[in-house]
């Protein structure tokens, strides 16, 4: 977040100068304020930060909801990482539709995520629409030990779907935050990881955690429209190495107005 803070800086001085430079005014405002959700920033950051403040003679405020510092001790493990070999076989799965409400200007989004917002007339039929797609859901169950995963942040939506689909369900979802698995140290949070290109955009490689063989049955991949095969593939070929079945719920759209 560090980084993601400066960058705000630079962006705030050129829009600044160009400010200046259309008005003659030197500065727009005296005050802004910059929202993180982490600052990480160190005491050399922070002595930056305020020389660059006294620089363009403005206040910036920052608000974060955790903030501190990070120090590092001892030396990085040399561990020898095993290639897993993924076959190129096509994958065996099934495909659901839910048919869910968007709004008239969103694409193809849906509407309960809350991209644009949720109104009090969405906000009463999320629970029930939640609720109707986890017994749909729930009797295309094969198997007793289930895992539901959402994908990136596609998350709020499944995760209440899930809750909705009987006994024996776990919840997690792929991102795109990379995070080094130690596989022998069982203190350590993260024991293994899957890497894929993205199927909205395979410039972008996301990834999933801690699923070993044998932990699951079946896997409910909620994904909020219709990709196609090829682009799920590399997801899927991942999947299929460590649970036997894999479901596949994307989401049609139906355009609902509100009353």
């Amino acid at each position: 977040m560090t980084t993601d803070i400066f960058v705000f800086l630079i962006c705030c001085f050129a829009r600044t100068e160009s400010f200046k430079a259309r008005t003659g005014a030197q500065f727009p405002r005296e005050e802004y304020i910059i929202a993180s959700l982490l600052d990480w920033r160190s005491h050399t950051n922070r002595k930056q930060f305020k020389q660059l403040e006294e620089e363009l003679q403005i206040k910036v405020h920052v608000i974060s909801l955790l903030e501190g510092s990070i120090h590092t001790t001892g030396q990085p493990l040399n561990i020898t990482k095993t290639e897993i070999q993924i076959e190129e076989t096509k994958p065996d799965f099934k495909k659901h539709t839910l048919t869910c409400p968007k709004s008239p200007y969103t694409s193809n989004y849906i509407k309960y995520t809350g991209r644009f917002g949720i109104s009090a007339y969405e906000q009463k039929h999320i629970h029930s629409f939640a609720q109707e797609a986890g017994k749909t859901l729930k009797r295309e169950r094969m198997g007793k030990r289930t895992l539901c995963l959402g994908t990136g942040e596609f998350m709020y939506i499944p995760m209440k779907i899930a809750a909705e689909m009987g006994e024996n369900i776990l919840y997690q979802s792929t991102t795109r935050s990379p995070i080094h698995p130690v596989s022998n140290d069982v203190n350590y949070a993260i024991h293994n990881h899957f890497s894929y290109p993205s199927p909205e955009d395979p410039t972008i490689t996301n990834y999933f955690y801690n699923i070993s063989p044998h932990d699951y049955d079946e896997v409910f991949v909620f994904i909020e429209r219709d990709l196609g095969e090829e682009a799920l593939s590399p997801l899927l070929q991942q999947l299929q190495t460590v649970i036997p079945f894999i479901h596949i719920v994307s989401f049609s759209n139906s355009i609902e107005k509100e009353g």
